[in-house]
């Protein structure tokens, strides 16, 4: 199934629009490396999650109401799970 722009699939065949993302980096007060991730808004999510992808790398989903100071408290509080998955990704 292709990916029109500016969309995504619902699993339906159906596409809804895509919400804005804007591109975060949190900065880490124990002086290692940063962690770049990006902020996607969605309408459905109803809690903060964070995912690991190989290419793309961190992306946090935040409800549409959430501040984006939760994506940042959510990313400080995975930052040792994040550090693992991404090691795991660029040794595959």
């Amino acid at each position: 199934m292709s990916r029109a722009y500016g969309s995504e699939p619902t699993g339906a065949g159906v596409e809804r629009p895509v919400q804005c993302v804007a591109s975060q980096v949190m900065s880490s007060a124990t002086g290692t490396a940063d962690i770049h991730y990006t902020i996607r808004r969605s309408a459905r999510a109803r809690r903060v999650r964070v995912t690991v992808h190989a290419h793309s790398g961190v992306e946090v989903v935040l409800p549409t109401r959430a501040p984006e100071r939760a994506a940042a408290a959510a990313v400080r509080e995975l930052r040792p799970w994040i550090e693992r998955r991404l090691d795991e990704a660029h040794r595959a």
